[in-house]
């Protein structure tokens, strides 16, 4: 009803304000003559001139607009602004009801429009992703973290971060538990001394370090929540980080704050690989580091009898070691990548400056016992044994006289005959898989020597070839509709080949991380991260959630500039596990590109100025007395 009286107070101003126009002051239509205009005015101005009686205000209007139809300088500026004394200043005002303006109704407002305009501003605020990091924690990572920071330091940056600022309380009675605690941290991973004093920071460091230190049963009750708080952010945070070392293309900041992960998530430091393992204390850890036994990669290696029998003597019961077992089956000891760089070139050549395509592929670690590869073997024996002589009863009672059976025996043969006629259907299916991937074959060989036909020729031609990746992809899509349409046209009767084909797709991870220290389940990833680690420059990253062997990852890199031989280093890491990574050295030789890519200059990051040091300050105040 207000905006709709505002609205009828507007239309009625608006009527009543009219454009000035002096034509019809003089009752005169616009564009009249000048004649006209002059006999008008004599006319008007001896009606309602002052001396005879008339209006003042008329006449000054009258007279008024004469002047504006009359004088050439004073008709330009009506003409120009619409307004014979020029241009006008424009007051803009907003139309508001009268009682939503006046002070006693301040507290109906309040309640009618001010609240509910803040409930939906908290709303609407309360809806933002919780999931990302602030913008003052991002500028703190830029600058903090350089090629020198190591994991230790990036607990204290990670604990500096605007989101513990906002979600820890400080509170007074804090300071003695937190100094309890400090020294209750082993000597060999201490806080020596905190880079920031903020007590959020103290509090969130410590808590921290008490954390991966495992010493949880020390933490009290309050602190114990800021804990769960410090945990629910810090993966989120440290995601924060790797994005802004990714984007400065810093490398050992990149794997600094992947150990960093694999401490947060185990509960443990880089060196104590064992502690994953559940039911160990540190006695027992001692006693395998006395058998030489230092990482979870070497006991797993002893052999599970051999594991078992350590256990036992240790006084584990056997339940326990059954969850040992179980949780060594899911951490994946035996990871491991061949390296092949592939080039652009048939011979292999890379050229500088240069687009060059490093190839990762799973394999599989696990040393080869040959103990176990004769059992299997004398156990294949067996089953096919058993199942040429089950074949050879089904034959028998086929082909032998039809005889009357009744009861038990004529169920049998009907038995023999399903199990025959699954027995066929299996090997035709064997077949007709066997010739596919021989097909599969031959065509993607044809598409290759096609390929590289086009090659030579492009090359000759002096144009450009699409991508090899672009080609691979292309033909691997072209099979696999291939596959599906093979299966409708095949013209069998069994059940199994009218169903639907399933397209073959990547099966997403269901290895989770065992982590009983973090309330998270997350699938198990690995990283590939490659680049130079004497100049600290990230070249290229990816990373896998399947590390099954034979699967492959494909990062594409921009080679040197300059020609020579170049030895850069591959980090294989798991984000999740200790004592899981591996280490490559890639070494290759890059010859000059006849015509190498032109590419802008890459910007530096600079790192921020540290503060000068107590020396430096005495020999700079040393300089300025003496000048």
């Amino acid at each position: 009803m207000t905006c709709y009286k505002s609205n009828q107070n507007d239309s009625s101003s608006s009527s009543k304000h009219e454009p000035y126009n002096p034509y019809s002051v003089l009752g005169l239509t616009t564009g009249a003559t000048e004649d006209e205009i002059k006999k008008a005015y004599r006319t008007l101005s001896r009606q309602h001139h002052p001396d005879k009686g008339g209006d003042e205000k008329i006449f000054i209007a009258i007279s008024k607009a004469y002047e504006s139809l009359t004088d050439p300088a004073i008709r330009e500026k009506f003409e120009k602004y619409g307004n014979p004394d020029g241009p006008q200043p424009v007051s803009v005002g907003i139309a508001l009801p009268s009682w939503l303006v006046n002070r006693n109704n301040s507290s109906i407002v309040a309640l009618v429009i001010l609240i509910p305009t803040g409930v939906y501003f908290w709303n609407k605020k309360s809806k933002q992703p919780a999931n990302t990091v602030q913008n003052n924690s991002l500028a703190l990572y830029y600058h903090v973290i350089d090629d020198k920071t190591r994991m230790t330091q990036l607990v204290e940056i990670i604990g500096a971060s605007q989101e513990y600022k906002d979600a820890l309380p400080e509170r007074t009675s804090d300071e003695e538990s937190l100094k309890a605690l400090t020294k209750a941290i082993p000597d060999a991973h201490k806080i020596k001394k905190f880079r920031f004093n903020h007590p959020y920071i103290i509090k969130a460091t410590t808590l921290l370090y008490a954390h991966i230190s495992r010493i949880h049963q020390q933490i009290p009750a309050k602190l114990e929540e800021d804990l769960q708080e410090v945990l629910k952010k810090v993966r989120m945070l440290i995601n924060g980080a790797f994005q802004i070392c990714k984007e400065k293309r810093q490398l050992n900041s990149i794997i600094e704050l992947l150990k960093l992960n694999q401490c947060v998530t185990q509960a443990a430091w880089e060196d104590q690989s064992l502690k994953q393992i559940p039911y160990l204390d540190s006695f027992n850890i001692s006693s395998l580091n006395y058998r030489k036994v230092f990482d979870i990669v070497k006991f797993n290696r002893i052999g599970e009898e051999a594991r078992k029998e350590y256990l036992q003597a240790q006084s584990i019961p056997n339940e326990k070691i059954r969850d040992i077992e179980n949780v060594l089956q899911k951490i994946p000891t035996e990871v491991g990548i061949n390296i092949k760089l592939v080039s652009g070139e048939e011979d292999g050549t890379i050229y500088s400056t240069a687009i060059c395509t490093l190839v990762a592929e799973f394999v599989d670690k696990t040393p080869k016992k040959n103990k176990k590869s004769e059992n299997n073997g004398a156990e294949q024996q067996q089953q096919q044994q058993q199942l040429s002589e089950e074949n050879k009863q089904i034959e028998k009672e086929l082909t032998a006289k039809p005889k009357k059976q009744k009861g038990m025996a004529s169920k049998k043969g009907q038995k023999a005959k399903e199990r025959e006629e699954r027995r066929q259907q299996q090997l035709q299916k064997e077949r007709e898989a066997k010739e596919k991937k021989e097909e599969k074959e031959k065509k993607r060989l044809a598409k290759q020597t096609e390929r590289e036909l086009k090659k030579k020729e492009a090359a000759d031609n002096g144009t450009e070839l699409e991508d090899e990746d672009e080609l691979d992809d292309l033909s691997e899509s072209d099979d696999d509709d291939e596959m599906l349409s093979s299966g409708s046209d095949s013209e069998s009767d069994s059940d199994s080949d009218w169903e639907a084909p399933v397209k073959k797709t990547t099966k997403p991870s269901e290895n989770f991380y065992h982590a009983p220290f973090v309330n998270e389940e997350r699938p198990i990833c690995w990283w590939v991260v490659f680049g130079d680690r004497l100049k600290n420059e990230l070249v290229a990253i990816g990373k896998s959630e399947s590390w099954e062997a034979g699967n492959t990852i494909k990062m594409q890199f921009l080679t040197p500039e300059k020609p020579g031989t170049y030895n850069y280093s591959l980090h294989l890491m798991c984000d999740g596990y200790i004592g899981l990574d591996s280490q490559y050295s890639i070494n290759f030789k890059v010859v000059q590109n006849p015509n190498p890519i032109q590419l802008p200059p890459r910007p530096q990051h600079q790192q921020p100025q540290q503060p000068p040091t107590k020396k430096e300050l005495k020999e700079q105040k040393k300089q300025k007395k003496l000048q």
